[in-house]
């Protein structure tokens, strides 16, 4: 999913969808999308 930098429909699909099951807020994922997004640059 972030091996290309980006994120398609379907993969932002899939991650609301995985937050919705593990129940996490959707501040929380978005934060959390984010910080994966910065580790994955170096």
């Amino acid at each position: 999913m972030l091996a290309d930098r980006a994120l398609v429909d379907p993969e932002e699909q899939f991650v609301e969808l995985l937050a919705f099951y593990l129940q996490i807020d959707t501040t929380e994922a978005t934060k959390l999308f984010d910080i994966l997004q910065k580790k994955n640059l170096h």
